[in-house]
């Protein structure tokens, strides 16, 4: 059976800085609390970080130029999906390239090959492979989406936008388009459209309430809560955060979000709380422990703080922000 490898779908989520008032040693670029919050892409954590497959013969049949491949190339492609789902993306990448030398019109050979570079973060040859791809397959939404993703991820938003907008063009119902295209126009400061968009992921995503955990549910939920929390909306966005925890109550980036929301409204002690569930579910989360870290210097516990830039530095040794951090508490 062919089978197509897709990642998880690319959420928002924030990092808060401690404020200026502090110490002018910390990251600051001006005085204006939230100016030093800042943003980034990043993939779904514990359980769902992995390469998910999904099995989809018919994508297949989108493409006029597929052909079914049979005998040993058949199983060199089976030997590939194998090494996939073992992690082994390397010796799937060499197996997959043979097989797009031998049969370059092959939608799933070219499609797969694509998601493994990607996984290996060599974005520019996964966009080369999703773009031929779509050559062959130019009413596909997957391979829209997919190509959308990796644009995302190079920064290349406005063309990201445009892939998004395609995918959901051909099937309304993609769930992972319509969250991603929320936090593109999240990441243009669109947040009316981005709330659109992770609204409409929602309402499709109810209609399978058995999948909405691999459909990203909880995420849609958690992306439309940062948009309301980078327009001032707190209590929807907590209500976001609390409707992403009922779905998923082990999602960290839920807590990790509800965290900074408790920050941001000087809730501090809900706040530690919030942050050391987070790096409880998601141990390698330095962020989190920056964060905490951040809150236990405005509760005045130094001696914690300290601990927690220390554990953030020992997972990113080169976490400009934790040792910064660091460094003013030094310098008190």
């Amino acid at each position: 059976m062919l089978r197509f490898h897709l990642l998880n779908a690319i959420f928002l989520t924030f990092v808060l800085f401690p404020q200026s008032s502090f110490a002018k040693t910390f990251i600051s670029t001006d005085d204006i609390n939230l100016k030093q919050i800042t943003e980034e892409l990043r993939w779904g954590k514990g359980k769902d970080n992995h390469i998910s497959t999904i099995y989809g013969a018919f994508l297949l049949a989108q493409s006029s130029n597929t052909q079914m491949s049979l005998g040993s190339e058949d199983e060199l492609y089976k030997k590939a999906n194998g090494l996939l789902d073992q992690g082994d993306i390397q010796s799937a990448i060499a197996i997959l390239e043979s097989l797009v030398k031998q049969n370059p019109n092959n939608f799933a050979y070219i499609h797969d090959l694509a998601v493994a570079y990607e996984e290996v973060d060599k974005k520019d040859k996964a966009l080369l492979y999703f773009q031929q791809a779509i050559k062959l397959a130019p009413n596909n939404s997957i391979c829209h989406y997919s190509l959308g993703r990796v644009y995302q991820l190079q920064n290349k938003i406005n063309e990201a936008i445009a892939e998004y907008k395609k995918a959901i063009e051909l099937d309304p119902n993609c769930v992972q388009a319509h969250n991603n295209l929320g936090v593109a126009y999240s990441q243009l400061g669109n947040y009316p459209e981005s709330i659109n968009e992770f609204q409409a992921a929602l309402k499709i995503a109810a209609n399978y309430p058995e999948a909405q955990h691999n459909l990203g549910y909880a995420q849609a939920h958690t992306s439309l809560g940062i948009s309301y929390f980078r327009q001032g909306q707190y209590e929807k966005a907590f209500g976001e955060y609390q409707e992403a925890l009922k779905i998923d109550p082990q999602y960290p980036d839920a807590y990790y979000n509800a965290g900074l929301l408790y920050q941001k409204l000087n809730r501090l002690d809900e706040a530690v709380k919030c942050y050391q569930t987070t790096v409880q579910l998601d141990p390698h989360n330095a962020k989190a422990f920056n964060n905490l870290g951040v809150a236990y210097h405005q509760l005045g516990q130094n001696d914690l703080a300290d601990s927690q830039y220390r554990k953030a530095l020992s997972i990113k040794p080169n976490f400009k922000e934790a040792q910064d951090n660091l460094n003013a508490l030094s310098t008190k």
